[in-house]
Order: structure tokens, then C-alpha cells, then sequence
């Protein structure tokens, strides 16, 4: 049995004449932690063996010793040049496990290796080795210059790491011409302390003048951070500066002083009069972010917020005064006053502030139920919505809300009485007789919003009944359908009298007056479905009045032999509609002698209606009977051309017709045309294609390359998912997932060689069996192919028990 006291035997089998035997003992030298001195030098010899399998089990080895093993760096590093792709991933690996005990000395040399594995270890280990690595601070910042961005990403980390001893030289760097150094030095001092920063200060202020607003931007920030551990006269004076960019900073920075900055508020009241609106706006938010300043800055707000001039000023006055809240107590009587008066955004910006500052309801209802009149919509369901936040307490605005119910806007009768439900719900009541009196109105509007505003309440006393049932037959359609509407909420089921003005409503949009239905009654059916507001009530009052599906089939029934030609033809439609299919519907309708119905109908509308119904049979069977008429995959070729409409949504339309249309198009056959669709340059167009390929399943394996480009390389986040979702149903086990993208690693296309290559990575040990596969790609033409096939292998073959990174 094999144990720690086999470590001198082991030693000794690493001079074995046999490579099998020397690989075997440095992997099992590995499983022993921690080795003596002696078993690790052992091992550094090991890594010069004339055997690529001996130099990688030591390599695995010295990794799993971790720290222990820092003094084989060198030797690890020196492999680094091995002709062996797979060699110089395991050394990287190793190097990485051993942690930052390795010298900087051998650090800095890797950040200047060739291989670009060795260069991002350097960075990271110069990193984690934290300040002791300050004497690598230079040699970090020309690697911010590093065409490989992982490596760039590892020196910006170690910079960071290294702390204020790397704060001079990168403060140094920022006068770097290069663009991307200059980025990462940025970037870096960011995410540094503000103490750190301070001497950075003079280079940051002249960067404020420079002509790329990305430049100014970043340092601005910068600046800010740094404003904390700054003194206020340098920014008091900069508040006066030519250039708006300093002053905008300067003010920002001041803002962020806390008490210190106190001396600074008559400077900033003044700056809130500066010619440059961006500079007002983040004076202002300065004031509000300061309740201490309110007695001195809220005069100054409120005389901005009056500003008749500078109507975006104004603005964000208000809303500074907003933030400020109970501290601009002092802004409520000009506030109530802005309600009434201004532009609309004025109007909803000071009711805004008027509640955030004010919490006594006398203050706040008078000025809300004004505005509860408003001409402006938005402003007027702004202030509908903050009474019925306020409950019984805005009792005031109750006339004003009231009086909305006999308005002729049926949105505002909706918001009316849902604040009238959650203030005083008996002032609904109280407005019946009004309603009532409205029905008789000579404006066809009022009419209708009258009726509308009763179904809205529906009363409990039944005697409002009769005027709405005379207002059944109303000239107007609105009035009628909305006397429909109250009658059904008011009544139930004994509302008979509202059954054909509700058949008609569900039909009459899509009925021409005396012409021919020029919409398919398949599409009728999928449009009866609660969607818009006007569907919502129908369906309501329908429920209402036809509880149960019997009952609804019947007063379908009676309402073919209606009286009024606009109700049958609407009949026939909703026949068809409820889902009782064509042939039932055409059932209810035959004549007698079993001949065309039609001769016997005298109305057009309503022979067109059963017209459109009798050619409904044929889709009908196609649809739900696909085995009776023709199949629906007889359509593919023309939906295949289709897929090369120069519009764009017929392409997309096309896509998933292709394999909803009926279950045999789901087949082998469409997935070329789907696989050229994956390539549309229409966002909606790839993602549909990558939803089909996902319901034909299994049988579109030969898609699994393009949709592992899209899932991880589309520009468009809906079709990366799209395809996301797709793969597992196309590959339904792991297994079949892991021999389709190997596939992949052989497509033509390097983009997707490379993709394939990073997924088998993600998917780690699990996709071990593409370990040749991958090895295959170290070869490939296209560097990246080979470097993403370097990283998969390393995650794939990554030893079950070594030790984690320190």
C-alpha cells in the first residue's frame, strides 16, 4: 500500500529508465501535501525530462503542493517556451496554484514572456504578492500596453493590489500617449482610495479642458473622489472658471465635502445662476442633497422654480426642492400656486414636490383637487392617483372627483371612481342621479361615458335599470354598448335585453356595413381574448349576463333569428369565435331543405358572414383535423421563399410558419433554410429561427454550430437567448450537447471553432470526452481557435484533488 512513507521510493522511480514508470511517480508525488525540500526539488529536476507525459505530471504535481512549491517558479516559468500547447497550459496552471510566494524578480519575467498564459500569470501573482511587488509597478504599467486583454485586465487587478506604492507611477502614466494605457491607468486610479489620489489632482484639473468628452467625463469622476479628501477654496475659485466643465466638477466635488464644505454655499447659491444649464443642474442637486442649507437655498430654488423663462430650469428646481422635502416647508405656498398655474411639466413637478414636503392634507387637497380639473391629462391622473394614496384624509377633492364621473373621458371616469372607492365610496352613489340625467344629454359622449360611469359603479338599486334598457336603443353604438355594460353589472343574468348589443359589440369592428368580411374568422377566433380595455368589458359583462357556456351557446342560438340583421351576421361570428369550429356553427345556420343558407338570408352582411363561415371549414379541418384536406406542409415552398421577403417580418412570419404550421413541417428539411435565417441581419428574424430550430428538437442537430455562435456571439441579447433555449432541446443529454459541439470544432467557420471550443470549456470536466477533439485544435490555423482550445483543455483537465489557489 502506497502512503507518505513511499515518498523516498517515489523520488528515486523519477530516475527510472522506464517514462511510464517516472510519470507515474511524479502524479503520485502530487497527491502527498505537503512534500519535504528534498521530493520538490525531485520534481523541479522532473520538469526538464526528455518526456512530454513526465515534465506534465510533475508540472500537475508541483501545482497541487501550492505554496510549498514556490520555489519551482523558475523551472515552471522555463516551460513556459515548451513546444507543447498543452505543456505550457500546465505550467501556467501550475505557477497559478503556487501562489504569491514566487520572487517578483520571476514574476516580472513572466509579464515579458512570448506566451501570453505566462504574462497573465505574472500579472496575477504580482497582484496577490499585494505592496511587496512595488518594484514591479513600472513594468505593470507598460503591461497595460498588452495585446492580450486578459493580461491587461491582470496588471490594471495588480496595480489596484499593490496599493499607494503604485499610485505615483500611475499618476506619472497619465501623460501617456497610448490610448489604452492611458484607459487602464484611469480605470485603476478609480478604484484606488481617494488618499491615494490626491498628488493626481493637478493632471486630472487640466484634463477638464481636453476636447474628448469620455476624457472629461472619467476624470471628472475622479475628481469627485477625490473632493473628499480635498479643500474647498481651490473649488470655491474653480466655480468661476471660463470653462464649464470645471465649473460643473467643481460643484460636484463641493457637494461631496459634507460640513467642510459649508463656507462654499454662498459661491454655489450664486453658481445657481450660472449662464450653463448643466451647471444649474448639478447646483441644484448639491442644495438638495444638503438639508443644513435649506433656510438659505430654498428662496433660491423656489425663485427658480418661477422662472418663466427657462422652463427646463424650472424643472429642476422643482425637483431639487422635491428631494429636499420637509426642509423646503418654506416652498409651500408657491408650490400651491404652480399647481394651478405653469406648463404641464410644471404643474406635475410641483405636486410632485408638494407631497414630498408637506405631509398636512390641508396643504395638499386644496392644491390636488384644483388640479384634479386640469386640462392636461397626464397631470390630472397624477393628481387622481396621489388623493387616493392619501384615503379619507383627501375628503376635500371628493366634488372634484365627482364631478370627473360626468366628464365625457372614459379614462377619467375609471381613475375618478377608483379614488373615490379608497376616499369616500357612498359619493359614488351620491353621483347616480346625475349619471341618470346624463343619459338623456344631447352630446352622444356624455351619453356614453354617463351609461359607462354606471357600469363603472354598478348601484345596487335595480330601478337605474330602466333608463339604461331604454338606452339599449340609443342611436349611437357607444351609448348602446355601454348601457350594455351597466345593465349586465347591475342586473346579471336578467339582463336579457343587453344580450344582442353585446353579441353585436364583440363583432361590429369587424363587420363592414353592408360589405363583404374581409378578415378570416381563424383570425376572428384568436382575437376572442381579453387584450385591450374595450375586450375587458365585454368579456365582464358577458360573464355576467351568460354565466355558464349553455347559457352563452343559447342566447348565441336565438340571437341567429334576431330581428336586426347586425346581430345575426354578429352571431354567426361569435359562433365561430367561442371556439364551436365552423362546421358546428354552420350547423345552427342550415336551412332546412339542407341547401346554401345563403338563398334564404335577404341581408348581405349576413350572407357574407356565412360565407366567410363555410370557407372557414376548409382552414378549420386543416387546423384542427390535418388528416381530412390538404396538409399544411404543402405550403413550405412558399413559405421557404418567403424567407427571402425583403421585409423583414415576413422573414420572421416565414421562420416560425415553417414548423407551427402543422407537426410534419417539423422535420429535417426546413432546418437548412432555418440555419440561413440565423444569419438574418434582422434581430427578430435570427431570434425566431433560433426559437423554430428549438421546437423541431433532436432532428435539428445539424444547427447546433450556428446556434452556438449566436447563443454566445449575437449582438442581440433576445437572440442569445433564443438560442440559449434552443441547444438543450436539439441536444437533449450531456452526451449528445458534447459530441455536437465537437462537430463544431471542425466547422469551416472560425468563428464558430472558436465558440464551440469556449462552451466545451464552460461545460469543464463534464466534456472530457472532447479532450482530443480539443487537442486536435491546438493545430488549428486561426489563433484564436487555439487559444480557446488551451483554455478548455486546461478547465477540462484541471486534477480532481488539486489544492485550490491561495
Amino acid at each position: 500500500m502506497i502512503g507518505p512513507q513511499s515518498v523516498g521510493a517515489l523520488q528515486l522511480a523519477l530516475k527510472n529508465g522506464n517514462r511510464l514508470v517516472r510519470a507515474g511517480a511524479a502524479q503520485t508525488l502530487g497527491n502527498f501535501r505537503p512534500l519535504s525540500r528534498s521530493a520538490v526539488a525531485a520534481l523541479v529536476v522532473a520538469l526538464k525530462d526528455a518526456e512530454a507525459d513526465v515534465r506534465k505530471a510533475a508540472a500537475n504535481a508541483l501545482g497541487q503542493q501550492g505554496s510549498a512549491a514556490t520555489g519551482a517558479a523558475p523551472a515552471l516559468l522555463a516551460l513556459m517556451n515548451d513546444q507543447d500547447q498543452m505543456m505550457r497550459v500546465i505550467a501556467a496552471d501550475a505557477l497559478g496554484r503556487i501562489g504569491p510566494g514566487t520572487s517578483v524578480k520571476v514574476c516580472v519575467e513572466a509579464l515579458k514572456h512570448p506566451e501570453p498564459l505566462a504574462r497573465r500569470w505574472g500579472a496575477n501573482a504580482l497582484g496577490r504578492l499585494g505592496p511587496a511587488a512595488k518594484e514591479a509597478v513600472p513594468d505593470l504599467i507598460d503591461a497595460l500596453k498588452d495585446a492580450d486583454p486578459q493580461a491587461r485586465y491582470g496588471a490594471t487587478k495588480a496595480l489596484v493590489q499593490i496599493g499607494s506604492a503604485a499610485a505615483p507611477s500611475l499618476i506619472a502614466a497619465l501623460d501617456d500617449e497610448d490610448e489604452r494605457v492611458h484607459q487602464a491607468v484611469m480605470s485603476t486610479l478609480a478604484r484606488m482610495a481617494p488618499s491615494q489620489l490626491t498628488a493626481a489632482l493637478p493632471k486630472l484639473l487640466a484634463m477638464l479642458n481636453d476636447k474628448d468628452p469620455h476624457v472629461v467625463a472619467s476624470a471628472g469622476l475622479l475628481i469627485k473622489r477625490i473632493g473628499s479628501a480635498a479643500e474647498p477654496p481651490a473649488f470655491i475659485a474653480m466655480l468661476k472658471d471660463e470653462n464649464p466643465n470645471k465649473r460643473r466638477v467643481a460643484a460636484s466635488v463641493l457637494g461631496a465635502m459634507g460640513p467642510k464644505a459649508n463656507l462654499a454655499l454662498p459661491a454655489l447659491l450664486a453658481a445657481a445662476n450660472d449662464n450653463d444649464l448643466g451647471v444649474r443642474e448639478v447646483v441644484y442637486g448639491v442644495l438638495a442633497r444638503n438639508p443644513g442649507w435649506a433656510k438659505e437655498s430654498v428662496p433660491v430654488l423656489i425663485a427658480k422654480a418661477k422662472d418663466e423663462d427657462t422652463a427646463l430650469a424650472s424643472h429642476m428646481a422643482l425637483r431639487a426642492l422635491a428631494t429636499l422635502g420637509p426642509a423646503a416647508q418654506e416652498a409651500v405656498p408657491a408650490l400651491q400656486d404652480m399647481v394651478k398655474n405653469g406648463d404641464a411639466a410644471r404643474r406635475q413637478y410641483a405636486m410632485e414636490a408638494l407631497a414630498n414636503i408637506s405631509h398636512d392634507p390641508e396643504q395638499i387637497v386644496s392644491a390636488l383637487a384644483e388640479a384634479v380639473r386640469d386640462k392636461n391629462l397626464v397631470v390630472r391622473k397624477s393628481a387622481v392617483g396621489r388623493l387616493a394614496r392619501m384615503g379619507p384624509a383627501a375628503k376635500e377633492a371628493v366634488p372634484a372627483l365627482t364631478g370627473m364621473l360626468l366628464e365625457s373621458d372614459w379614462g377619467a371616469i375609471v381613475w375618478a371612481d377608483d379614488a373615490l372607492r379608497e376616499i369616500q365610496p357612498e359619493a359614488l352613489n351620491d353621483a347616480v342621479p346625475s349619471l341618470l340625467a346624463r343619459l338623456t344629454h344631447k352630446d352622444r359622449k356624455l351619453r356614453a361615458a354617463a351609461a359607462f360611469a354606471l357600469y363603472r359603479i354598478h348601484p345596487a338599486d335595480k330601478s337605474v335599470a330602466g333608463p339604461l334598457t331604454v338606452a339599449l336603443k340609443d342611436e349611437d353604438i357607444e351609448v348602446r354598448q355601454a348601457a350594455a355594460y351597466a345593465l349586465a353589472a347591475i342586473l346579471g343574468p336578467e339582463a336579457k335585453d343587453a344580450v344582442p348589443i353585446l353579441i353585436v359589440n364583440q363583432a361590429r369592428n369587424y363587420i363592414n356595413m353592408g360589405k363583404t368580411l374581409k378578415v378570416s374568422l381563424l383570425e376572428l377566433i384568436e382575437t376572442f381574448s381579453p387584450g385591450d380595455e374595450p375586450m375587458n368589458y365585454f368579456l365582464d359583462a358577458w360573464g355576467k349576463v351568460c354565466p355558464s357556456g349553455k347559457m352563452k351557446s343559447a342566447a348565441l342560438n336565438n340571437a341567429l333569428n334576431d330581428k336586426d340583421p347586425i346581430v345575426r351576421a354578429s352571431a354567426i361570428i361569435m359562433l365561430d369565435a367561442a371556439r364551436n369550429g365552423p362546421k358546428r356553427a354552420m350547423a345552427s345556420i342550415n336551412s332546412p331543405d339542407g341547401g346554401d343558407p345563403r338563398s334564404h338570408e335577404p341581408e348581405p352582411i349576413v350572407r357574407a358572414s356565412i360565407a366567410l363561415l363555410q370557407e372557414a371549414e376548409i382552414e378549420w379541418s386543416r387546423k384542427a383535423e390535418p388528416d381530412q384536406g390538404p396538409s399544411a406542409s404543402d405550403g413550405v415552398p412558399a413559405l421557404l421563399v418567403a424567407l427571402k421577403n425583403e421585409d423583414a417580418e415576413v422573414r420572421a412570419e416565414a421562420v416560425m410558419a415553417l414548423v407551427t404550421a402543422d407537426p410534419a413541417a417539423k422535420d429535417k428539411s426546413t432546418v437548412p433554410a432555418l440555419i440561413t435565417a440565423l444569419k438574418d441581419q434582422s434581430d427578430r428574424v435570427r431570434s425566431t429561427a433560433a426559437g423554430a430550430l428549438g421546437l423541431i428538437g433532436p432532428a435539428a442537430t445539424d444547427a447546433v454550430p450556428a446556434l452556438l455562435l449566436v447563443a454566445n456571439k449575437d449582438n442581440s441579447r433576445t437572440a442569445r437567448r433564443f438560442a440559449a433555449q434552443a441547444l438543450p432541446k436539439i441536444t437533449l443529454t450531456m452526451d449528445a450537447a458534447v459530441a455536437a459541439t465537437i462537430k463544431a470544432l471542425k466547422d469551416q467557420d472560425p468563428n464558430v471553432r472558436c465558440v464551440a471550443a469556449e462552451v466545451l470549456g464552460k461545460a469543464g470536466p463534464a466534456s472530457k470526452a472532447a479532450a482530443p477533439a480539443l487537442r486536435e485544435a491546438l493545430k488549428d490555423k486561426d489563433e484564436r481557435v487555439r487559444t480557446s482550445a488551451a483554455d478548455a483543455i486546461s478547465k477540462i483537465d484541471t486534477p480532481a484533488k488539486a489544492s485550490p489557489s491561495p
